[in-house]
């Protein structure tokens, strides 16, 4: 890394700084009830409360708050700097000025420096521009589309974003390409000299599109897992803060004596959700302090309140969480006993002890099958009739959904094909959003099974998505059906356009990793020795698909 660069990352890291500290007072001037009809302006607020498919879409939502709810004329930035004392040449003043001018956008990214930032271009105004984001360089990859708003400092030539983005995929590109002219103006200065009312309503719009096109599940990596084979555990990066708590950098706590140290389990950032559901199902916050504790912990700033449970299940939940902080099996397994015993309603209980306890395949499956019972117990009938389409989105359903998922995936490794697939198929209908990708699972059972047809009409529910498993599995489809004619080399060149890597592994020029990886990401590496992985055997047992795929690729996609 040269001089400038690191010069650039230097500066970015206490501009950052100066953010997160503005950051943690913004939320003490916006309005009681910003909360709730910023919600409702962005579809988060349903039938009384909030309800989040993940905590970055607490992000979203705050950024919205602070920088769009504008009840009186003037949002939050503008009202703490008519009254705040801030000296004029600090880092806060600087941040502050840039907040003022934030703009929300659509950005192209064209190209990525690692472990610095993306060059990107503003698809809605049509400047381009460099955008300092260590944790977006990388994950991102060429071609992706961001919804975020970006801020400009004045004393540096690069942008920051203010809060999380959201990617996009081709239906929601589409619908906002023919609607944004239609809602706000055909010419760029339409878009440029828009009122801050306007403004708020096109961050909305935009939100609103990728929020309904499950723009949220695709903000992380996804986890994988796959029967049969071992699963690598996450490990901390040697920059990123260590998880033994130490407030230091990996690199130089446990990393510096070669302790393995692994990232904490996804399941318990549920426990911040609980706490935020619990806070806003009171609905109206007796007391500012009330308020202000409460948006800190939504926005991720400032001390997160601890989720206090009350009933039974909720007690032994939170036995649950104690147990997957607990690094010793042991203890996990009896802090998962000890949960039953205060409420045997405890769906989590028995996913851990399927985890941890069970020695056989045939003992797993009993105890998902029982986390099955006790999370349809627990959940009642209501909420299976009221709340299909949106079934993640609501906490308590969680650790049913979890269930029900390990006790498919034990089905299907035990040879009960069609009653797995029933499972994944109806876990599917109460979460089209799918969260977990249960679609890959299926869509992998149907093509072992040469279920052509199913496996078609799952690919034509989900026909925008942009995975390695949606486009190879396609060329595989039409390779099936047509031979290798001009649509299957079609279909193959768009799945080596979305992936290139697949290749090697597929036809064996590289050698599969001993343990698949723990997250993937759209186009990488470990997305194609993940679809390898569950796809292998489709395209083992077609005769000709194989070789077709060799003949077919061209040389600078095998050996790139």
């Amino acid at each position: 890394m040269d001089k400038s660069t690191q010069e650039k990352l230097a500066r970015y890291r206490q501009l950052r700084a100066a953010q997160r500290n503005v950051n943690h007072i913004l939320p003490d001037w916006l309005p009681r009830n910003a909360l709730k009809e910023c919600g409702k302006a962005l579809g988060f607020y349903r039938e009384g409360r909030l309800v989040f498919n993940s905590e970055d879409e607490t992000s979203v939502l705050m950024d919205y708050c602070i920088y769009d709810y504008r009840p009186d004329g003037q949002n939050a930035i503008e009202r703490y700097a008519a009254q705040a004392s801030i000296e004029l040449n600090s880092d806060e003043r600087l941040i502050l000025d840039a907040m003022l001018r934030a703009r929300y956008s659509l950005f192209g990214i064209d190209e990525i420096v690692r472990g610095v930032g993306v060059h990107t271009l503003d698809l809605v105004r049509g400047d381009s521009g460099f955008i300092v984001d260590i944790g977006l360089s990388e994950t991102a990859v060429k071609g992706l589309v961001l919804a975020c708003r970006i801020m400009s400092p004045a004393d540096v030539e690069f942008s920051m974003t203010t809060g999380a983005g959201l990617p996009a995929d081709l239906a929601i590109l589409e619908r906002v390409a023919k609607e944004i002219p239609e809602r706000f103006g055909e010419r760029t200065s339409d878009i440029v000299g828009m009122s801050p009312e306007r403004a708020a309503e096109f961050s909305a719009f935009i939100i609103r599109v990728f929020l309904e096109g499950n723009a949220s599940s695709r903000m992380s990596y996804e986890d994988i897992a796959k029967q049969g084979m071992a699963r690598s555990e996450s490990k901390a990066g040697r920059n990123d803060p260590c998880p033994c708590g130490s407030g230091k950098n990996y690199k130089k706590c446990c990393g510096a004596t070669g302790k393995p140290v692994s990232l904490p389990d996804r399941r318990l950032m549920e426990r911040n959700l609980r706490a935020v559901q619990k806070l806003m199902a009171k609905q109206d916050f007796g007391s500012v302090d009330e308020m202000n504790a409460y948006l800190r912990q939504v926005s991720g700033i400032g001390r997160i309140p601890r989720w206090v449970p009350e009933t039974p299940l909720e007690q032994a939940q939170d036995i649950i969480y104690q147990a997957l902080e607990t690094p010793e099996k042991k203890e996990r397994v009896r802090l998962a006993m000890e949960a039953l015993k205060v409420c045997d309603d405890c769906s989590d209980a028995y996913v851990l002890l399927a985890e941890e306890a069970a020695e056989i395949p045939e003992e797993a499956r009993n105890w998902y099958q029982q986390g099955v019972e006790a999370g349809e117990r627990a959940l009642g009938p209501e909420v299976f009739a009221n709340e299909p389409g949106h079934f993640w989105g609501i906490i308590e359903t969680r650790p049913y959904m979890r269930a029900r998922e390990g006790l498919a995936d034990c089905l299907y490794f035990l040879g009960e094909f069609e009653a797995a697939m029933e499972h994944y198929r109806e876990m599917l209908r109460l979460n089209p959003n799918d969260n977990q990708g249960i679609r890959y699972k299926l869509l992998s059972c149907l093509m072992e099974r040469n279920d052509i047809d199913a496996a078609r009409e799952l690919l034509g529910q989900y026909k925008d998505e942009y995975s390695a498993y949606w486009f190879f599995t396609r060329a595989l489809i039409a390779f099936i059906e047509q031979g290798a004619s001009r649509e299957a080399n079609k279909q193959l060149r768009k799945a080596l356009r979305q992936n290139s890597h697949v290749v090697r592994y597929l036809l064996g020029q590289r050698k599969m990793p001993r343990t698949l990886p723990d997250r993937i990401g759209f186009g990488d590496k470990d997305e194609a020795i993940a679809y390898v992985a569950e796809f292998a055997d489709a395209w083992m047992d077609t005769p000709g698909a194989l070789e077709w795929v060799k003949v077919t690729t061209p040389l600078h996609y095998k050996h790139r």
